[in-house]
């Protein structure tokens, strides 16, 4: 193997796995930790979601030990979330975070 091929195939293995596979049985589950998750919705047969996968990817490396997550989950696959989140399109990328809300306080 030649060392250029041997480098490609190396970052190819460093960069695979930065980025959760989110299912319909997993999701909730992700959803709910209070750490907040980038998600993007993709369709394997989606010219543009092909275009943004290594990208997408770069930014799972990035994200290694920050207070964020970053996931992508297949529409084909998992229509119960698909549904929730209605999903129309793809590539579709949606920031979710758990955030306590409080009441506001009144003046009186």
């Amino acid at each position: 193997m030649s060392p250029r091929l041997f480098l490609v195939y190396f970052l190819s293995l460093a960069l695979a796995g930065n980025v959760l596979e989110l299912t319909d049985s997993n999701f909730d589950e992700m959803a709910d930790l209070k750490k907040p998750i980038l998600v993007s919705f993709y369709s394997p047969n989606c010219e543009y979601c092909a275009r943004l996968e290594d990208e997408y990817e770069k930014l799972g490396v990035l994200s290694k030990g920050k207070e964020y997550s970053i996931a992508k989950l297949d529409v084909t696959r998992n229509q119960r979330v698909v549904d929730k989140y209605s999903i129309r399109y793809t590539p579709m990328i949606i920031f979710l975070s758990l955030i306590h809300i409080s009441e506001p306080t009144r003046p009186y």
